[in-house]
């Protein structure tokens, strides 16, 4: 944790988890300040904060990417760039960087800072104190439908698709889940995660 100290670009994921939070507190609280009820559900904001964290990584991942195989084909100058070396590492950041969206295996519990923070609420809690959930395709969901957020698969493919160095060597990334075409590199995103797809 960050705190006390300058936060650093690894810590942006945290701030904007924490940021979530706050901006649902914000607006799950009436004018007067006084918490309502009725617009809280931890479950959905945890999971909400934890998809943007997720995701800010994940972009983070992805213009590493780019940076690097644009460097990759400025350094080249005698010549065609290693496509081999460039192959490999695309096959190995595409679809890894999916799977941690969607494949992350977080856990949250419900509610648990609920019921330890307020007492005398955690009786209306109680129910979802113990109740752990992973971050799923319903988290991601939430965060575009109260924040506008998500990531789209077919805008950074397209983006990394017209670099130079990838039109060079030949090789494509796809939003698909797989394929036989031996140029793509496939995101192994399911179904369930369609909603990465424009």
């Amino acid at each position: 944790m960050w705190f006390g100290s300058t936060p650093t670009i690894s810590d942006a994921g945290i701030v904007l988890h924490e940021y979530v939070h706050a901006y649902n507190d914000i607006n799950s609280t009436s004018a007067a300040g006084i918490v309502t009820l009725t617009h809280i559900d931890t479950s959905a904001d945890e999971g909400m904060a934890y998809a943007i964290q997720y995701t800010y990584t994940h972009l983070e991942i992805l213009n590493s990417l780019k940076e690097n195989l644009e460097q990759q084909f400025a350094d080249q100058s005698a010549g065609d760039p290693s496509c081999d070396n460039i192959r490999t590492a695309v096959q190995s950041i595409w679809p890894s960087s999916w799977a941690l969206l969607t494949d992350s295996g977080v856990e949250y519990l419900a509610s648990n800072a609920w019921v330890s923070a307020f007492p005398l609420l955690g009786a209306v809690f109680s129910a979802h104190s113990n109740q752990s959930r992973t971050i799923g395709p319903n988290d991601y969901q939430s965060l575009s439908n109260h924040l506008g957020v998500l990531p789209d698969c077919d805008s950074m493919a397209n983006l990394l698709n017209g670099l130079p160095v990838m039109q060079a060597c030949c090789i494509e990334v796809s939003c698909e889940e797989s394929g036989t075409d031996s140029g793509r590199v496939y995101s192994g995103l399911t179904n369930a995660y369609s909603l990465f797809r424009n």
